[in-house]
């Protein structure tokens, strides 16, 4: 399975900031060479994740 993302993935991590494990999905809307460009789908703010940090805890929804 290939792990690797790419524009257009739907993603979900967890909240940033909680202690009780709330998840958030995410679209992925862009990259560079170390960010990605995100969209939060529960409220469409857009944002940057660094890939590195995306590529540990996320998991992609196919």
């Amino acid at each position: 399975m290939d792990t690797r993302f790419r524009i257009g993935d739907t993603v979900l991590l967890k909240e940033k900031g909680t202690t009780d494990g709330r998840l958030r999905l995410f679209r992925i809307h862009g990259m560079s060479a170390r960010l990605a460009y995100v969209v939060d789908l529960k409220d469409n703010r857009q944002g940057m994740l660094p890939l590195d940090s995306l590529e540990t805890e996320a998991k992609r929804l196919d």
